[in-house]
């Protein structure tokens, strides 16, 4: 499976509005639904905040978005505050 396909509408609109020399600097609050062990989190640039059940928030630099979501164990990333301007 396409890893754009397990990411929602607004993340996919940040991912594409986002330069990719500037995805490695901009940092993303995510809810991250996925099944397995919590040590998929454990990447450098990757700060999980809390956990619960399937469900966990964390913090990730935007570049980190496709190796994550392309494993096998995430089912779903969201965008865990609104869009907003960049500028």
């Amino acid at each position: 499976m396409h890893w754009q396909r397990k990411i929602d509408h607004r993340l996919l609109a940040l991912w594409e509005r986002i330069p990719e020399k500037d995805r490695m600097h901009k940092s993303i609050n995510v809810l991250v639904r996925y099944t397995g062990p919590d040590d998929l989190f454990k990447r450098p640039g990757i700060r999980i905040y809390s956990v619960a059940g399937d469900i966990a928030t964390c913090s990730m630099m935007l570049s980190e978005l496709p190796p994550i979501a392309d494993n096998t164990d995430i089912i779903f990333i969201e965008l865990a505050n609104p869009l907003e301007h960049d500028l």
